[in-house]
């Protein structure tokens, strides 16, 4: 049972599992450490509204059910997910966490977003799907994780985007428990979110090696963000036309406007949601306007396609504001003369420097692998250790295998860096088989337990996951890095109070090491619970590691939303200062060939840099 004081351990043994108390039961457990400045929290836990919060978890007529909510990338589905978890629906095990394009958090599952990434990507696509190939899912892709769901909660939800391609799927395996919210929004104003939040991350990181960066793509591809809102909202729009009883639809700007969700989906849904909770969805946070450009990059044809799917939508829509026309604003630089001098002809001189470049053939990168010169254990051993991950190919892969096999097959240190190499490749049988290797020719390191239990918990086997897990931490508890991980476990598994209590084990074992600090703390603002995050990051035995200035703006974000933004635009300040911001601005630019385009992402990047930022993140 989780209990509050480290040092003991309580169990209780039930004959009937169904008097077995539940995890939001649990959490109400609370007492005192006292005479010990160590546990001054525990005089604290909080135990009012028990009777509440336990009637609006129980569905009616004790039936389960599934809440899946999604709608189109940046239709404010993060805002209404935090405002459906307030009122009481459990949104996952693992959400994602806050950040500046979504100061409140995302509430998007981890274990949702990887096995909808999973299936887009054994389609050869990703998260920017614009049908550009037919998908084929496989069967019963979601079962286990249903399962998982409902053996701990009877009423829970789901948000994400990506869910808009496998409505069908979620529906077939859900067997009748599920319902869906979806949430429209007018596509300019998609469009402009897109473009506002990707141009701002390169404004504020200036990355390199753009030509394969995905986000770019939105200024390369005119059309892209177009065609994706019509994949997302075409399949949204025929599956709640076959599913009205079970399918409801609002639009952004009603829910912005303070349509009642909760009441709607109660009433129809009978989920028994908190009406009485304060709405989380904040009108500062909205950009209802959408640059003159966008319409400018996109056909007419394609215009027209995209405006008769949103007025379809306005049509099934339940919730709708009095006013669903897109607005519109003209940016301040519209064309290249607009610029001020010095940067148009930095700009322009760096255009035909690239120009002169461009008209130099080049030579085919290639493909080989560069091979160490000595081919020694330790040699290769390293070599493997600093080998470039990200660009191995699987054909790669198998001929370092081989490699290994013919000329060191009783090497275990090269046989452990092989199986690192297959697990950062998410090839997790064929790591355990390496690590498994590894053992058998004398490695004996407990990290080495650590990654079996992590590859086993990402091939979805629990047993045999908690069982190399702990196992590390039995052979050395000193190492931080295996409460994190067992940790992580647990919060997959649903058992985020046995999580919290491993991390807290490890601090007081340990003291405030910056793994525990950074895990716990993240832990605590992914489950809206910031308040103690600020003096755990302050307790952190290393100041100067680059997390806690992140997770600082974070609870920033989460408790003052202006506070959190001021703190952002001046660490971003602080990261390209010394840089060349007009060179990197012409090196990335060149990969646009659409002059409406390159003038969207040049006065996007540019006004981000200027004195004034403009606020609302959506």
């Amino acid at each position: 049972m989780p209990w509050y004081h480290p040092r003991q351990t309580w169990f209780y043994f039930i004959k009937n599992d169904a008097k077995k108390l539940r995890s939001e039961e649990l959490k109400h457990l609370s007492g005192a450490v006292l005479h010990d400045k160590t546990f001054e929290k525990s005089l604290h836990v909080k135990v009012e509204n028990r009777q509440d919060d336990s009637l609006h978890d129980k569905p009616v007529n004790n039936v389960s059910k599934t809440l899946i909510c999604t709608g189109f990338h940046r239709s404010a589905t993060s805002a209404t997910a935090n405002y459906l978890n307030s009122a009481g629906l459990h949104m996952g095990n693992e959400l994602m966490g806050n950040s500046i394009s979504n100061p409140k958090g995302h509430f998007e599952d981890w274990a949702v977003v990887r096995l909808h990434d999973e299936q887009l990507a054994k389609n050869d696509t990703n998260w920017q799907y614009h049908d550009e190939v037919p998908l084929d899912i496989e069967p019963d892709f979601l079962n286990k994780y249903i399962k998982l769901r409902n053996s701990r909660h009877s009423v829970w939800g789901v948000k994400d985007p990506r869910a808009c391609l496998f409505l069908n799927e979620w529906n077939e395996a859900l067997e009748g428990q599920g319902n869906f919210l979806f949430v429209a929004r007018h596509w300019s104003n998609c469009i402009e979110s897109l473009l506002h939040r990707h141009s701002r991350e390169f404004a504020h990181q200036l990355p390199e090696n753009l030509e394969n960066d995905k986000r770019l793509e939105f200024w390369r591809k005119p059309d892209l963000a177009a065609k994706m809102w019509l994949a997302y909202n075409q399949r949204l729009l025929a599956f709640a036309k076959k599913h009205p009883s079970k399918s409801l639809i609002v639009t952004q700007r009603s829910l912005f406007n303070g349509a009642p969700i909760l009441k709607t989906l109660n009433s129809k849904f009978k989920l028994g949601l908190n009406e009485s909770v304060e709405s989380s969805i904040e009108s500062k946070m909205l950009r209802d306007q959408a640059s003159t450009l966008i319409p400018d990059m996109l056909s007419s044809h394609l215009k027209a396609r995209l405006e008769c799917v949103w007025h379809e939508l306005l049509e099934c829509a339940e919730l709708r504001h009095t006013n669903e026309d897109a607005v519109y604003y003209t940016p301040e630089f519209t064309s290249i003369s607009q610029f001020p001098s010095d940067f148009r002809e930095a700009y322009l001189s760096k255009c035909r420097e690239l120009a002169k470049e461009n008209n130099t053939p080049k030579e085919t990168p290639t493909v080989e692998i560069t091979w160490p010169k000595e081919k020694t254990e330790e040699v290769l051993t390293h070599w493997l250790s600093k080998y470039p991950r990200k660009n191995l190919t699987e054909a790669q892969l198998t001929q370092v295998h081989k490699f290994i096999e013919e000329h060191f097959p009783l090497a275990s240190n090269v046989w452990l860096e092989m199986a690192k190499l297959y697990q950062q490749k998410a090839r997790y049988d064929e790591a355990i088989s390496c690590f498994q290797q590894a053992v058998t020719l004398g490695s004996q390191f407990p990290y080495i337990n650590m990654h079996l239990g992590q590859c086993y918990q990402r091939l979805d086997k629990p047993v045999e996951a908690c069982f190399y897990l702990d196992k590390a931490l039995k052979q050395n508890p000193n190492n931080a890095n295996f409460y994190v991980a067992k940790a992580q476990f647990l919060i997959e598994r649903g058992e985020g109070d046995n999580a919290e209590q491993c991390l807290r084990n490890g601090i007081d074992l340990l003291g405030y090491l910056p793994p525990l600090v950074i895990k716990l703390s993240n832990y605590l603002l992914n489950t809206q619970r910031s308040e103690e995050v600020g003096t755990l990051l302050d307790s952190c035995t290393r100041q100067s590691h680059p997390s806690l200035a992140s997770l600082k703006n974070r609870l920033a974000l989460q408790n003052d939303y202006d506070k959190g933004t001021e703190m952002y635009n001046e660490e971003s300040k602080e990261v390209v200062k010394e840089q060349s911001r007009f060179v990197w601005l012409a090196d990335t630019a060149h990969f646009i060939d659409s002059s409406p385009c390159e003038m969207d992402f040049l006065g996007r990047v540019f006004s981000m840099w200027g004195p004034s930022k403009s606020v609302a993140t959506r």
